[in-house]
């Protein structure tokens, strides 16, 4: 009986890689398997870069979960056969918190680098860096638009000069604002809406089409 419990619990992950903007790997493996089904993930891929963890936790059920979570995002598979999913990061870090609070990502990114060269990791980080930073412009949100907060609709914000936003008539930075109303949040662009489309999928937008 205890054997069933130990092969019953496993580990639901979330990756993503440079190389695929806007794209997040969900799978899940054995707690057993893990470090070799992270060996695994780059080498048989094909990817030009390595994955890195955003997310992970141990699960009980694994298996159903994984079915269960391809299912819910099914709208953001784009292709059946591979576990890769075109959505908002926080989407998916949002489910898999209520699944397994504890993120264990630090030792899944361990086992993902245990077997990649230094030149690979270097790669990893300078495509990473060569990404531009965040501009309104970019997406082609003029000063004086209005950003809608995604978790209260009443809640908006104007886009002026420098790249800033202004919020009850004071100036400061998306994330500033999204950090007074929303201190958990690490990554405000998913929760702002222009035009009905978060910022985060204009953003990943203007990065394919450049």
């Amino acid at each position: 009986m205890e054997n069933q419990k130990e092969e019953n619990v496993g580990i639901v992950y979330a990756l993503t890689n440079p190389a695929m903007p806007g794209l997040v790997k969900i799978g899940t493996t054995s707690r057993m398997e893990i470090a070799q089904r992270m060996k695994e993930l780059y080498s048989s891929t094909g990817v030009p870069l390595p994955f890195e963890c955003v997310y992970a936790c141990e699960i009980t059920n694994f298996a159903r979960t994984e079915k269960a979570l391809h299912v819910a995002f099914a709208p953001d598979r784009i292709n059946p056969n591979r576990e890769f999913f075109k959505m908002d990061i926080e989407r998916v870090i949002a489910i898999l918190e209520l699944l397994g609070p504890n993120n264990i990502k630090k030792e899944i990114n361990n086992d993902l680098d245990a077997d990649i060269s230094t030149e690979e990791k270097v790669a990893r980080e300078t495509m990473k860096k060569k990404r531009p930073a965040f501009n309104f412009e970019r997406m082609g949100i003029p000063i004086g638009a209005k950003l809608t907060y995604k978790n209260n609709n009443n809640i908006e914000i104007e886009v002026i000069e420098g790249n800033k936003v202004k919020y009850n008539n004071e100036i400061m930075s998306l994330s500033a604002v999204t950090q007074r109303l929303s201190p958990n949040i690490t990554h405000p662009t998913p929760y702002w809406i222009y035009e009905g489309e978060t910022l985060s999928n204009l953003w990943e937008k203007s990065l394919v089409e450049c």
